[in-house]
């Protein structure tokens, strides 16, 4: 299995999309490789059927890394944090064993985001760890970095990534989440103040949980 730079976890098909697709779009330009984890197919949200969901993840997935993303199968708004979800999670990060993986904050409203978040945090200390039930081999992995998928936790950000100069790429990837515009539109328009207030015409909030790197700016 080929190596990837940079592992995305999204608990929904949209997630990535608004929280890092600008960080995955800047990598891309510098060489780096991407791959994406899907936890759900967006069955129960209030906008869009999860057939029509797992498509367009599919397509943006394929824009901004080239590959279909893996889904994890996992219900929509029931996702827990357990042994099973925490073992598919390590299994994906031994298989791929990135140099840094992109999760949701863990202080997100969202219930699924909180669990994922939680899950992905003890998925990696379990990935470094000497466990026969896991698949591969071990990999410790050096930066893990938190997405802020709603900009109204952005305070709580370290790290703010100017993503102004691929915007318009992700506004292209976000778009083919169409059964979802309504949420989208609400992420641009506080997404848009926002980065203003940082003095930036677009960015993307993250918080370090692990980094070998004094700036994740750097990375660019």
């Amino acid at each position: 299995m080929k190596k990837t730079d940079i592992l995305a976890i999204s608990p929904h098909p949209d997630d990535v999309e608004i929280g890092c697709s600008g960080f995955i779009l800047k990598a891309r330009k510098n060489g780096y490789e991407s791959k994406i984890v899907v936890a759900t197919n967006g069955q129960s949200g209030l906008y869009g059927d999860s057939e029509l969901r797992k498509r367009e993840a599919i397509e943006s997935s394929r824009i901004l890394t080239g590959e279909d993303p893996i889904f994890l199968d996992e219900i929509d708004g029931l996702i827990e944090n357990n042994v099973k979800l925490r073992k598919k999670i390590s299994n994906v990060i031994r298989m791929f064993k990135p140099s840094i993986v992109i999760s949701p904050y863990i202080k997100d409203k969202h219930p699924d985001h909180i669990a994922i978040s939680s899950a992905v945090r003890k998925a990696i200390f379990s990935a470094r760890s000497n466990i026969k039930e896991l698949e591969s081999e071990m990999h410790d992995v050096p930066v893990h970095i938190e997405m802020i998928i709603d900009p109204l936790y952005s305070g709580f950000a370290n790290i703010v990534l100017d993503v102004s100069d691929v915007w318009n790429e992700k506004e292209k990837v976000l778009s083919i989440h169409s059964s979802q515009r309504a949420v989208i539109d609400s992420y641009k328009n506080f997404e848009k103040i926002l980065s203003y207030s940082f003095g930036l015409i677009h960015s993307e909030f993250f918080s370090i949980r692990k980094s070998i790197l004094k700036d994740v700016n750097s990375f660019f």
